[in-house]
């Protein structure tokens, strides 16, 4: 389904999604053990990335409390700032 979005929504092949997914896996799990570039942006957006089990929660999970957190940013530039993207 992501693939799809992405490359009739935003026009992004499948590599780069690809690319892209596994680069947000790494920084997810780089901020689970409390390090890496997006600890801050999580903690600022209040994103829990783990499940109440202790067990880390799916990229699909994040990925849409991330995609809420933006479309809740107030400002462009907000948005940028806060873009796992970014991170």
């Amino acid at each position: 389904e992501l693939r799809f979005a992405a490359s009739q929504g935003a026009g992004v092949g499948e590599n780069t999604l690809d690319m892209a997914l596994q680069r947000f896996s790494r920084r997810v799990g780089e901020a689970a053990n409390g390090s890496g570039e997006l600890k801050g942006i999580i903690n600022e957006l209040g994103i829990e990335l783990r499940n109440s089990d202790g067990s880390l929660r799916t990229s699909e999970s994040l990925l849409g409390d991330f995609a809420d957190a933006m479309k809740n940013a107030k400002g462009q530039g907000r948005r940028r700032r806060l873009s796992p993207a970014r991170a």
